[in-house]
């Protein structure tokens, strides 16, 4: 949370909300602080501290936020098999600058998206 404090605007209830939901399959989306970000929204971000230890072994040892997608191109589905990732890729003009094989993992609905910029919060993706 601290970390996301460095990109973001987050008051005392959206701090104590954050500690409830973190880590875990919730991605915040909140005003963020205006600092030179590439890609990124001029005025809103979405962050997550996902539920994963080898990703936040790699966070924490870093001490650097990561910038991620979803692990599928737009419109397939997502798996938890390297070699179908993979797949998905090849031949794509914009391919992974990173893949962590972490063996096959447990098939997942995607993380619940709320936006906290609006009252009352909105769910943008159950």
């Amino acid at each position: 949370i601290e970390m996301a404090k460095k990109f973001t605007k987050i008051d005392k209830e959206q701090e104590e909300f954050l500690k409830l939901v973190w880590p875990g399959r919730v991605t915040i989306v909140l005003k963020r602080k205006k600092r030179k970000l590439y890609g990124v929204a001029p005025d809103t971000i979405a962050l997550r501290i996902p539920d994963y230890e080898a990703v936040n072994f790699l966070l924490e040892k870093l001490n650097l936020p990561l910038v991620g997608t979803s692990a599928n191109i737009s419109g397939k589905l997502a798996s938890g098999n390297i070699k179908e990732i993979l797949n998905q890729f090849k031949g794509k003009k914009y391919q992974p600058d990173l893949v962590i094989d972490a063996g096959n993992l447990p098939k997942r609905k995607p993380s619940t998206v709320l936006d906290l910029t609006v009252w009352p919060p909105s769910i943008l993706r159950a």
